[in-house]
C-alpha cells in the first residue's frame, strides 16, 4: 500500500463523542491489514462546520486531501485505511462528502445510551474547565442561548440519533 497516488480511506468511524469511538480506533489500529490515521480525528469532511461554530478546543483540523492522506503511514501488510471523526454523524453535509471522496466508503457508526453519552460529555469538559454551567442550566437554556447553544449542541443535539443515523442510511 506504498503508492500514495490513488489511494482513499475506505471506512470512516462516525458517532458521538464518548460512544466508543477511541477505543475501536486504538483496536483496529493494532490489526496488521488494517492502517488507522495517525490522528483520531482529522475532521477532514466537517472542518468548515466545525470551524465555524468554533468547536473543538482549538484543535487544527485537516483541510486538504495531503494533509489527509499523510496521516495514513501504512506497512505493506495493510489492505484498508479507515479513520474515526465524531463530528461526521451530526452535521448534514457529511455523509455526501465522503460519498463524494469514496463511494465505496463504509461508515460504522458507534453510540451510546444518550443520556449516559450527554452526561458524560459534560463531565469531560467541565473537569477540562470548558464549561461552568450546570449540566442542568445548559439543558434549561436550550440551543438558541448566546451562552449555552453549543454546549446545549454538543450534550444534548448530538444525542438525538434518529436523524443523523437515517442521513448516513440515505447516502450510505
Amino acid at each position: 500500500m506504498n503508492n500514495q497516488e490513488n489511494i482513499k480511506v475506505d471506512f470512516c468511524i462516525v458517532g458521538a463523542p464518548k460512544a466508543g469511538t477511541t477505543a475501536l480506533h486504538a483496536h483496529l489500529n493494532k490489526h496488521p491489514q488494517v492502517c488507522m490515521s495517525s490522528d483520531k480525528e482529522p475532521n477532514f469532511f466537517s472542518y468548515a462546520e466545525i470551524e465555524k461554530q468554533q468547536l473543538y478546543y482549538n484543535k487544527i483540523n485537516i483541510k486538504t486531501e495531503s494533509e489527509y492522506l499523510a496521516l495514513f503511514k501504512c506497512n505493506e501488510t495493510a489492505k484498508i485505511r479507515g479513520e474515526a471523526s465524531v463530528s461526521y454523524l451530526y452535521y448534514t453535509a457529511v455523509p455526501e462528502k465522503i460519498k463524494a471522496y469514496n463511494p465505496n466508503a463504509k461508515i460504522i457508526i458507534s453510540l451510546r445510551r444518550p443520556v449516559q453519552r450527554a452526561f458524560s460529555h459534560y463531565q469531560m469538559d467541565y473537569s477540562l474547565g470548558l464549561v461552568t454551567l450546570s449540566f442542568e442550566e445548559i439543558f434549561n437554556n436550550g440551543n438558541d442561548h448566546p451562552i449555552t447553544g453549543n454546549y446545549f449542541q454538543q450534550y444534548f443535539l448530538l444525542s438525538a440519533y434518529t436523524e443523523q443515523i437515517k442521513k448516513i442510511f440515505r447516502c450510505f
